[in-house]
């Protein structure tokens, strides 16, 4: 896989991206936002999931139904541009008294572990919770960009995370939302902030990157001396410069990880 989708060790990339195509990412994954019988005939982000990727997608989902709520399954992609897809049942928004918070954080925790176990090394997230679903914008960002951060400092492949926003209100919440991200509670240092807008080229379908960070991941207590932290600096910017060449870039092949699926730890 190239650096200009993944960094390079030691570092995670997070972006929001606006008015992108989530089914035309060339990432090694990509979440899908489903419901507990995962039968794809919906509107959204899943009906569109579903007829990029044919027929065979429902016909995957049907063997390895129902996905509880705040659960994750996975399937390959057929004709997406992602080698996979990860599915999570998201909640409803009642109110926020009944557990949604929790589902929500659940769907973003899980499916990302899953796209880690089956060794993804890029992971496209669309904005969950919102749209039908009804959570606030706010909240609802909030929610999957703290979960994210915090999740990939266990991931052992993952390198790369993409939020997937269609509408303009919703990718400016992500965006705030990824600005707004405490460090010092997951033991990280912020390298990079790029609140102001900064075209996305070459990413199919994107109309503007609003807002990217690279997390680099330390062991907790582990101290850096300024050589060290230029050189880790420097690393990230090259790895943030090319996101031009994203289009380009080659996929790993993961289908063979279908064929023995990777044991739980």
């Amino acid at each position: 896989m190239s650096d200009c989708i993944t960094p390079p060790p030691g570092l995670a990339r997070i972006s929001v991206l606006g008015g992108a195509d989530i089914t035309a990412l060339p990432v090694d994954a990509i979440c899908n936002s489903t419901g507990r019988a995962m039968h794809g005939c919906g509107g959204g982000v899943d009906g569109a999931i579903h007829r990029a990727a044919g027929p065979k997608l429902a016909a995957a989902c049907r063997a390895i139904a129902p996905c509880g709520l705040g659960e994750a399954r996975i399937t390959p992609g057929f004709r997406l541009q992602a080698e996979m897809v990860v599915h999570t049942s998201v909640p409803k928004w009642l109110g926020g008294e009944r557990g949604e918070l929790e589902a929500l954080a659940s769907c973003y925790r899980t499916a990302l572990q899953l796209a880690d176990r089956y060794g993804a090394r890029s992971v496209a997230f669309p904005a969950l919770g919102c749209g039908v679903r009804g959570f606030p914008l706010a909240t609802a960002a909030k929610v999957g960009i703290q979960t994210i951060l915090q999740t990939l400092q266990i991931c052992t492949s993952v390198g790369r995370v993409i939020f997937v926003c269609r509408e303009r209100d919703t990718a400016e919440a992500f965006a705030r939302a990824l600005n707004d991200a405490p460090g010092d509670s997951i033991h990280s240092d912020w390298l990079s902030r790029k609140p102001a807008a900064v075209c996305a080229r070459g990413i199919p379908g994107a109309d503007i990157l609003l807002a990217e960070l690279i997390l680099v991941q330390r062991r907790v207590g582990e101290e850096w001396d300024e050589r060290t932290r230029k050189e880790v600096y420097a690393a990230s910017y090259k790895s943030s410069r090319s996101e031009r060449d994203l289009r380009a870039a080659p996929r790993a092949t993961l289908t063979e990880r279908f064929r023995s699926p990777p044991k739980s730890p």
